[in-house]
């Protein structure tokens, strides 16, 4: 009876189990170090949206002080501000971000200081803790919370209109 020939002498092009296994742990090792990488531009990536956001509302409203000489009427949280109409996308405004959040713009009448867009958060309040008001901060603003283009007021960010 003849003997059966070992898998080496088989097929000489096939890899063994343990160089299957050295590339499998330095696959395992670099993706350790990327992962990480990768899940923090989630936050960059919401917080770039709602810059995006910022400037083409206050560039919208730029437009409407130079044609008529006043910021837009206040409008309520999620509330799509009348004198925008045809300017922007009401979709801005009724959509709510995460968490509930909802954009709200604070012109002619608005009892809130500065005058601008502002973030309300529904449920809860704003601290420098909010991983979306670290980002923007750290991407535009001056790292204080009380001054500067962005401002973190009870349950609100503050962009400030110039």
């Amino acid at each position: 009876m003849a003997s059966l020939p070992h898998a080496c002498e088989m097929n000489g092009n096939a890899f063994t189990l343990i160089e299957l296994v050295v590339v499998i742990l330095i696959v395992a090792i670099l993706a350790a170090f990327a992962v990480p990488r990768f899940q923090d531009r989630g936050d960059d990536a919401r917080a770039a949206v709602v810059m995006q956001n910022v400037r083409v509302v206050h560039n919208m409203a730029d437009l409407f002080r130079a044609d008529y000489g006043r910021l837009p009427a206040d409008a309520g949280p999620g509330e799509f501000p009348q004198e925008f109409d045809g300017l922007l996308s009401p979709a801005l405004f009724t959509t709510p971000l995460e968490n509930g959040a909802q954009y709200d713009w604070n012109g002619s009448g608005s009892p809130l200081v500065p005058r601008g867009l502002s973030i309300l958060f529904v449920n809860g309040e704003v601290s420098t803790a909010t991983a979306l008001y670290q980002d923007i901060e750290a991407q535009i603003d001056d790292g204080d919370p009380s001054a500067g283009f962005v401002r973190a007021r009870n349950n609100r960010i503050l962009f400030k209109f110039h």
